[in-house]
């Protein structure tokens, strides 16, 4: 079994009369007996390999409604992260696998009323995803990945009708990759309504 001790301090604050929300925390967390998969190509199986890690890091989160119509957002995130103990003591002080250093989401919505109770919404999210190491060895990454979300439609309160899109740009990448071969891709570009 996998064990976690995590210690997380933070505070939140709100400026401008309600209009400006901040909020900033730092953690760390010790993990012992972690698991991530090696894929076995020669029997085709994933098999677990087990890793001590210290894991420290900051969260930083800002909205503000910008004017009556306009909300924006900004967050950002680092993780630091250590492999202290693994069956090869060659890995440690490398990245823990699957963990992406740094993160960033921003992003936007904008609501106009049209007619009667019925608001128009726009809403534009981007998220960077960091490098991201796949292995204890620090071999394989994935290279920083943007992606842009997209929503737009109508609001009555009682119902809505949106339309939206998830990776709009159509970023190709891999969600997932193991030593030997294995990956998992990310889905590509989605798009639908709502209703």
């Amino acid at each position: 079994a996998e064990v976690a001790d995590t210690y997380e301090i933070g505070a939140k604050e709100e400026f401008l009369d309600h209009r400006i929300h901040a909020g900033l925390s730092v953690f760390s967390t010790r993990s012992r007996n972690g698991y991530f998969f090696v894929f076995l190509a020669a029997n085709s199986t994933q098999n677990l390999g087990n890793l001590d890690a210290n894991y420290k890091g900051v969260e930083f989160e800002l909205s503000a409604k910008a004017t009556e119509h306009l909300d924006v957002y900004a967050n950002f995130g680092y993780t630091d992260s250590k492999i202290t103990h693994m069956e090869d003591p060659s890995v440690i002080g490398n990245q823990a696998p699957l963990v992406t250093k740094d993160t960033f989401n921003a992003g936007f919505q904008y609501h106009q009323p049209i007619v009667n109770d019925i608001n128009g919404t726009l809403r534009l999210d981007y998220q960077f995803l960091g490098r991201t190491w796949w292995d204890p060895y620090n071999v394989t990454s994935r290279d920083p990945v943007s992606l842009v979300n997209l929503r737009t439609g109508l609001d009555a309160g009682k119902w809505s009708l949106i339309a939206w899109s998830k990776n709009l740009t159509n970023k190709l990448y891999n969600a997932e990759f193991s030593t030997g071969g294995f990956l998992w891709k990310a889905e590509p570009r989605t798009y639908g309504i709502d209703y």
